[in-house]
Parts: C-alpha cells; sequence; structure tokens
C-alpha cells in the first residue's frame, strides 16, 4: 500500500517502540531475550524489533553472540539473508566460555513496502556445530509520519534541543477551524494544553494516518486522569500536520471527526452533584462550557472529581501523582 496523493484512504497501524532512524532517536525494541541456542552458542536477543522508520532510511541496533559452551568457539561469520542488512564491520573471533561479542547492525527501511512490517534474519556460523540465528523486524512508514512520531518521542521525553529541531521557526496550532492566526507553538513544542495534558498525565496514541503532498492528518486517541475519573470512553479525534519545506512542523489543527459522537461517561451526574455542593464552581472551571486548560484548573478538576466519586459511592481509581 503507498501513502501519497493518489490513496487517501487511511491505514490501520500497529505501534511498537521507535527505531534508531536518521529523523528521530529511540532505541530499537529487544524481543523474546534470549535467542535460539545451540550447544555452542546464543544470540540476543532473538528478535531485534526497529519499529517504525521513514521509507529510505536506516535503523541501527545491535546483537550479541554468548559462548554458553564450557570451552572455546570460534564464530566464523555472519551474514544477513537480505542486502537491506548490514553488518558492521564485522571480525571472525575466538570466545572463550561465557564470552560475548557484539554485532552491529544496520536496517535500511524499504521503499516499496511502505506501512508493512518486514522481517529478515541473520545467521551466524560457528566453527564447529550448528549455525545460530536471529530475526529482525523493521516497518516503513512515510517519512513526514516517521518525522511525527520523532517529534512526539521528543515532546515526551521533553527534550527541547530535539523539538526545535521538528518545528518551523513560527509553528501555529488551530483548534475545530484553521481561522485566524492560530496559537504560537512555545520553543518547548507546548500548545494551550500543555499544562492540563501534564497534570491530568494524557497519553496518546497515533492510529492511522493519511499523507498529501505537505500536508499529514492522523487519528488520535487520548486518555488522561478526566476521563478515567468520568468513567468517560476517550473520544477519536483528527489531528492535521503541515510541514514546511524543510519538513518541519509549521501548523497543527485539532478537530473533531466527522460523525464521530462525543461520549460524556458520568459528566451530567458529576454536574449535578457540583452545582448542589460547590454551586458556580463549574462556571469557572469551564465558562461557555469550555474547560480553561491550565495546570492550575486541572488540580482543581481532579480533586473535584475525586471528591464526588467518594461521596457517591463509585470505586476510588489508582491514580498516580502527576510529574
Amino acid at each position: 500500500m503507498r501513502t501519497d496523493t493518489t490513496n487517501r484512504s487511511f491505514r490501520s497501524s500497529r505501534l511498537r517502540a521507535w527505531a534508531l532512524v536518521v529523523t528521530f532517536v529511540a532505541a530499537p525494541t529487544v524481543i523474546g531475550g534470549v535467542g535460539k541456542a545451540a550447544e555452542q552458542a546464543t544470540i540476543v536477543p532473538n528478535v531485534l524489533d526497529f519499529g517504525k522508520c521513514a521509507a529510505g532510511d536506516t535503523a541501527a541496533g545491535t546483537l550479541w553472540i554468548i559462548n554458553t559452551n564450557d570451552a572455546p568457539i570460534t564464530v566464523v561469520s555472519a551474514k544477513a539473508s537480505c542486502g537491506c542488512t548490514t553488518i558492521v564491520d564485522f571480525v571472525s573471533e575466538t570466545l572463550e566460555p561465557r564470552q560475548a561479542k557484539v554485532l552491529h547492525i544496520r536496517m535500511k527501511a524499504s521503499s516499496k513496502h511502505l506501512d508493512q512490517q518486514v522481517t529478515k534474519k541473520v545467521t551466524v556460523t560457528l566453527a564447529d556445530g550448528p549455525p545460530v540465528e536471529a530475526q529482525l523486524r523493521i516497518e516503513s512508514v512515510h517519512p513526514l509520519y516517521a518525522k511525527l512520531l520523532g517529534f512526539r518521542e521528543a515532546r515526551k521525553a521533553r527534550d527541547t534541543q530535539r523539538i526545535a529541531g521538528y518545528l518551523a521557526e513560527e509553528s501555529r496550532i488551530w483548534f475545530d477551524t484553521k481561522e485566524g492566526p492560530g496559537t504560537l507553538r512555545k520553543p518547548s513544542g507546548d500548545g494551550p494544553w500543555a499544562e492540563w495534558d501534564r497534570e491530568m498525565k494524557s497519553t496518546s496514541t497515533t492510529h492511522e494516518y493519511e499523507v498529501n503532498g505537505n500536508e499529514l492528518v492522523t487519528i488520535v486517541s487520548e486518555t488522561n486522569d478526566y476521563f478515567k475519573l468520568l468513567d468517560r470512553k476517550p473520544t477519536p479525534y483528527q489531528i492535521t500536520y503541515w510541514f514546511d519545506d524543510d519538513e518541519r512542523i509549521e501548523g497543527m489543527l485539532v478537530s473533531s471527526l466527522p460523525k464521530e459522537p462525543k461520549t460524556k461517561g458520568r459528566y451530567d451526574q458529576f454536574k449535578a452533584w457540583a452545582d448542589e455542593h460547590y454551586p458556580g464552581v463549574l462556571d469557572e472551571l469551564e465558562p461557555d462550557g469550555r474547560i480553561i486548560p491550565s495546570k492550575e484548573n486541572a488540580i482543581r478538576w481532579r480533586k473535584l472529581l475525586i471528591e464526588w466519586r467518594k461521596d457517591v459511592g463509585l470505586p476510588e481509581l489508582n491514580l498516580k501523582e502527576a510529574e
């Protein structure tokens, strides 16, 4: 399946840990721990998952060959099953018992199999005994989507230097409709909801995406303490990103999905309780029915919601403290 101007259908994609790619930095995922074992050696891990990588870019990771024998063994060669994979600077070596040798692996994401996971293998030959193998996995995605994943990872890590590399100088945010000048993003990448999101421990996941020229549209689902305390099911929403000629984010529009009903959970029950016990407080927290997204208001919301749940006999939730 391709992601271009001729194919505007959304595609579902499984999220895994992101690889160390040219467009962003994150460790590849180690799956399964100890690898397929022979009498003499084991490869760890047995599956190295590089996650999502921009088509045409290269991910990097490491494998370890461990001598599990009681005598020295000689590692003769290491070969990949595909030309897309390189074993960097391999040198034949004799390993003492329990000694390990590292293999530096580079794997190029395919430009032909966009949004598909590809699995290859590395085979290590020993001087005596059967060879040992490990699997490599990678999923190619559109370069702009890889940029977006890198930006999201940098924001999660609060790495301002990396964040700056993903944003145009006057990157702006709109909500509901792209009208007016929008809100200027802070150098940290924060928008108007950043303090609320951090205090409410919001987490979001991208599920589908579509690219048309310099525009990327993705579907996002989000959960946070506010939703959990109201027993509210998160409503998927849409974010549209616009990139400049240097593939930096210059604009972002957050909007509802067409025909996607909004969920309220127990909000009406909470509102009735709040109006009785704390008259006027919701007028302060959400004038005109819109939440004021500040850290202070998030703290007040959480305190009220926890008190309400306790007062009406709803189960207590295990909510961790905000960072």
